[in-house]
């Protein structure tokens, strides 16, 4: 397949778009969808979450690294309070499971 009949209906869109938002808002567009892009490949974890197990809701990317902070355990038994005694949490792309207690 040629390259031109991939590119062309781009540089087409682009051109035409032009017009309307200016040279400097269509770079503020096109940097704005590759930055959506670039979340949502880095936004990925090793292993899918647990279906019907609690998670704690955390932020993309980095997860609940900064909602634990440096008193990890405190928080974590503050989560469990919240979550159950059983539950999951995100820490960069990795998945973790907690548990109150090993009985």
């Amino acid at each position: 397949m040629d390259a031109t009949l991939i590119v062309a209906p781009r540089i087409r869109l682009f051109t035409q778009l032009q017009p309307l938002l200016g040279k400097d808002q269509l770079v503020l567009v096109g940097i704005v969808v590759l930055l959506v892009l670039a979340l949502f490949l880095f936004d990925t974890t090793d292993v899918p979450f647990i279906r019907n197990l609690p998670s704690v809701p955390g932020v993309p990317i980095i997860g609940n690294l900064a909602q634990l902070g440096t008193e990890q355990p405190k928080r974590l038994a503050e989560l469990s309070k919240k979550h159950g005694p059983v539950f999951q949490i995100r820490l960069g792309n990795k998945v973790c499971l907690f548990s109150k207690s090993y009985h």
